[in-house]
C-alpha cells in the first residue's frame, strides 16, 4: 500500500506505512526488509527535495545491504549520487554512480539498469556533457518503452528539471539529435557509453 501511495506523491500516506513496515521489519531482525524500506524512505525525502533528510536513509541503507552482501543496493546507491550531485561533489558522485550501474548490470531487472543510465545522465549534466546525457536518456526511455515501464511522475520533474538545464548547455539540434542517437543504443552500447562517463 505504501508503493501505491509512493506513486501517486501521497507522501504523509506513504510514510506512514513505510515506517509502519520498517517497525515490524526491525522488530523481526530482517536487516533486508529494513534496508529496502530505508531506501524507499529516503527516495521520497529525496523526491520531496528533502536531501537533508533522504541522505542519512539512503547511507543506513547501503550499509545494511552491504552488511548482508545484497545486489539491492541499487537504490541507495543512486540516492547517494543524486545527493552528492547537489552538494556539487563530481567524484564522489561518479563513484556511487559508477557502483550503482556495476550492482544495476548483476540483476536480472532491466528497470535497475535504466535507472543506473538515467542517473548518469545527471552525471553527464553536472559535467557539462549534454549530448552524452541526451544519449542515456533516449537510450533509457527507449528501453522503458521496450518494457512498459513508465517513470513515476515525481522521478520524471527531477529528470525534467536536469533535461532543462542540459538543453541550456547546447543547440536544440544537437540534443535532438543525440537523444535519437541514444534511443538507437542497444543496451550493451548504452552501458559501455555510461561506464565512460
Amino acid at each position: 500500500m505504501g508503493i501505491l501511495h509512493h506513486e501517486q506523491c501521497n507522501y504523509d500516506l506513504a510514510e506512514g506505512c513505510y515506517s509502519e513496515a520498517l517497525a515490524l521489519q526491525t522488530e523481526l531482525e530482517n536487516i533486508n526488509g529494513q534496508a529496502n524500506l530505508l531506501a524507499l524512505l529516503g527516495t521520497m525525502a529525496y523526491e520531496q527535495g528533502d536531501t537533508r533528510k533522504a541522505k542519512p536513509l539512503f547511507t543506513r541503507s547501503l550499509a545494511l545491504h552491504r552488511q548482508i552482501d545484497s545486489p539491492t543496493l541499487v537504490t541507495p546507491l543512486e540516492g547517494l549520487g543524486y545527493i552528492a550531485l547537489t552538494e556539487g561533489d563530481i567524484e564522489g558522485a561518479r563513484g556511487y554512480l559508477h557502483e550503482c550501474l556495476e550492482y544495476a548490470l548483476t540483476m536480472e531487472q532491466p528497470r535497475f539498469i535504466i535507472m543506473a543510465l538515467e542517473s548518469i545522465a545527471h552525471l553527464a549534466v553536472a559535467t557539462a556533457q549534454p549530448q552524452a546525457a541526451a544519449r542515456l536518456w533516449g537510450a533509457a526511455s527507449a528501453l522503458r518503452s521496450t518494457i512498459d515501464a513508465p517513470v513515476t511522475v515525481a522521478i520524471q520533474a527531477i529528470h525534467a528539471a536536469a533535461q532543462q538545464r542540459a538543453q541550456q548547455q547546447c543547440s536544440a539540434a544537437d540534443w535532438h539529435a543525440a537523444w535519437a542517437d541514444g534511443a538507437a543504443l542497444s543496451i550493451e552500447q548504452a552501458i559501455a557509453e555510461a561506464a565512460q562517463l
